[in-house]
């Protein structure tokens, strides 16, 4: 009934900023990190309902805080299995 998931990932991102941009084609290494959850209710019939949440932290150089500051993403989620 209870799921805690996770991911991290790290990659060079060259698409961070509009093609006007002097540092549209630049590389910056970003990071990410997400830990979420998921609660499974009681089964009704055909159906699996869960509702969850999840938060991501960013990693991110120097040189882009005063562009995206320090970013933190959240999501609030509901899935639903058809079993």
């Amino acid at each position: 009934m209870h799921t805690v998931f996770g991911r991290a990932e790290r990659a060079d991102k060259n698409e961070l900023f509009a093609e006007s941009d002097p540092r549209a084609e630049e590389k910056f290494r970003v990071a990410k990190l997400s830990v979420g959850y998921v609660y499974d209710l009681p089964r009704d019939g055909r159906y699996a309902i869960g509702i969850g949440g999840l938060v991501s932290r960013y990693s991110l150089p120097a040189e882009l805080d005063s562009v995206y500051g320090n970013p933190t993403s959240f999501m609030l989620f509901a899935r639903v299995k058809i079993r």
